[in-house]
């Protein structure tokens, strides 16, 4: 009992080392994570003088870290899920979905398209992972050796995402012209796609819009996000943006294109976009 005692001390207390090491990497969870921290190796200690003890206080303190690293992770979520969501609208994969949904049935056009969002969510996330793992090969020289190399240029291309997106929707003329060559070209896409039953219908709009989301603004984005933030956090917010994204394709179809500003989404996605790349840029230099 004393040895699984230990095991599970020492366990609790490696943990949390590794929460402290990533805790950069959301809003301000150091000093939550440095209290939970000591609370864990003070109980550790006094595990390994008195083995025979069955009481754990290191217990509530996990819980502390816990609901702290949650709470810190919410603007993360928000924030993926707001520039997603605004990334989204009106964009090709957008487009395919409402062609698809004409043609076949919504709801075998709405697993594939969501399927594929989502996967690519997940693939977009392991690679932001990777680039903030690589952040020690990466390192600056000299003095600048102590910046995060992985928040740099998450932020750097948060920035260009933001004002390019900001001049391409002032240089937009009048009228959703940008929506309806984006659509033009979902068309060109789904040409040659005939029809199927349910299970076909759904692995071939996942195939196509999978492909179609390769390289895409919001695939950069969620890497970016993914490389400075919770990954957990931006996974989620992502997935839910993607969720209103994909039931609104389905069920309005074209009439969305009709309804909605082109400019007014354009410059409310680029303010999103600038106010994330300066946020990750401040965490980084706080760092």
């Amino acid at each position: 009992a004393a040895q699984l005692l230990r095991f599970h001390a020492r366990a609790s207390l490696l943990a949390a080392r590794q929460g402290v090491s990533r805790a950069r990497r959301y809003v301000c969870p150091q000093r939550h994570a440095a209290r939970a921290l000591d609370a864990i190796t003070a109980d550790v200690l006094s595990l390994s003088v008195m083995p025979c003890s069955f009481t754990t206080p290191a217990l509530p303190a996990l819980a502390q870290l816990s609901t702290a690293t949650s709470m810190d992770s919410s603007p993360d979520f928000v924030k993926s899920f707001l520039l997603i969501f605004f990334s989204e609208i009106g964009d090709k994969t957008f487009f395919i979905a409402v062609l698809l949904a004409l043609r076949q049935s919504k709801g075998s056009v709405f697993l594939g398209t969501f399927g594929a969002l989502s996967a690519m969510t997940l693939v977009s996330a392991a690679l932001g992972e990777a680039l903030h793992l690589a952040d020690g090969v990466l390192a600056l020289p000299g003095h600048l050796a102590s910046l995060p190399v992985d928040d740099l240029l998450a932020g750097g291309l948060l920035l260009w995402f933001g004002l390019s997106t900001l001049k391409e929707t002032y240089d937009l003329e009048e009228g959703n012209v940008k929506m309806a060559e984006e659509q033009d070209d979902a068309q060109e896409a789904i040409e040659g796609v005939g029809g199927g039953d349910f299970t076909r219908t759904v692995a071939s709009t996942f195939a196509l819009v999978f492909a179609a989301e390769w390289g895409d603004k919001s695939q950069l984005a969620t890497i970016a996000l993914a490389a400075s933030a919770s990954p957990v956090a931006v996974i989620s917010g992502a997935i839910a943006g993607f969720l209103p994204i994909c039931l609104l394709a389905v069920s309005t179809g074209e009439a969305l294109r009709e309804s909605v500003s082109e400019k007014a989404i354009g410059y409310v996605g680029g303010s999103l976009f600038l106010i994330s790349a300066l946020l990750t840029l401040a965490s980084g230099a706080r760092t």
